[in-house]
């Protein structure tokens, strides 16, 4: 089960970076300005929940067999984030074209939102990478002695 370390490693640490872009680009997005009115609380709203992705991403990396039931939810969540990014960016692309129209910090946002999902889309890929790697482990140990004896040749120990 080992076999995914270095994967489950790589998860953590573009977890960990994608919350700090996220946060840095909510900071870029939110107002300036020291009122509750204008204060980036409300935009910290949207990027807090993600932290749990790098929490499961950690645990996935500790114990891949003890936490394997966050696979999934790790995955949905990734592909929730995908089909929101795809979502905003149909629903406001007058909106994305203008920002982009007006300055740097419009071509950093839609940059920063577009590189994550692409890198939502590979750590999709390397969820169900993960999700096959247990399912198969779990199908090969549910197996009865007997069964797995008897599918190997007999110059492997099986029986003829």
């Amino acid at each position: 089960m080992d076999v995914y370390g270095p994967l489950r490693a790589v998860l953590f640490v573009y977890e960990v970076i994608r919350f700090v872009v996220m946060m840095r680009v909510c900071m870029t997005v939110a107002p300036a300005g020291g009122n509750t009115e204008s204060s980036a609380f409300p935009y910290l709203v949207y990027v807090v929940p993600n932290a749990l992705f790098p929490l499961m991403a950690f645990f996935l990396w500790l114990s891949l067999s003890y936490y394997k039931p966050y696979i999934s939810l790790y995955t949905v969540g990734k592909i929730i984030a995908v089909v929101s990014v795809i979502g905003w960016s149909v629903l406001s692309f007058q909106t994305i074209l203008t920002s982009l129209m007006q300055g740097t910090a419009g071509i950093v946002t839609a940059g920063a939102t577009f590189m994550l999902a692409a890198g939502d889309v590979f750590s999709i890929v390397g969820g169900l990478m993960l999700q096959n790697k247990v399912h198969h482990f779990e199908s090969l140990t549910a197996r009865p002695l007997a069964t797995l004896a008897e599918t190997t040749a007999p110059e492997q120990g099986g029986i003829a």
